[in-house]
């Protein structure tokens, strides 16, 4: 239930994103199962925004979908390490904390450290 709940943050995140944020933080190659491309993308425009946390949050879930469960976590704990931000979703009004998103992955049981 946990990947789930995880999953459809993330994909709300995704969804809601300005279109050329988009572009920026990979969410069309997340969309679109490209993860080698979000992964670039993503890598790329830290160079320029390392603490940004949609970066980071994208990132690990590349991560997660390409078995890099260990580095999805030191990002999910790097966004922890960071002030919270209210990141906007798909719904209408509606927003989540950086800290929730990571907090929620970390608890999943497919990411727990054995």
């Amino acid at each position: 239930m946990r990947t789930i709940h995880c999953a459809l943050i993330v994909a709300a995140l995704v969804a809601s994103a300005p279109a050329i944020a988009r572009d920026r933080l990979g969410n069309k190659a997340i969309q679109a199962g490209d993860y080698n491309k979000a992964e670039r993308i993503i890598v790329s425009e830290r160079r320029f925004n390392p603490d940004m946390p949609e970066l980071m949050l994208n990132l690990a879930y590349v991560y997660r979908h390409t078995n890099r469960a260990s580095e999805a976590r030191v990002l999910y704990r790097e966004v922890l390490s960071e002030p919270a931000v209210m990141l906007d979703t798909a719904a209408p009004a509606a927003s989540v904390s950086s800290h929730a998103v990571a907090r929620a992955a970390l608890d999943d049981t497919s990411l727990a450290s054995r």
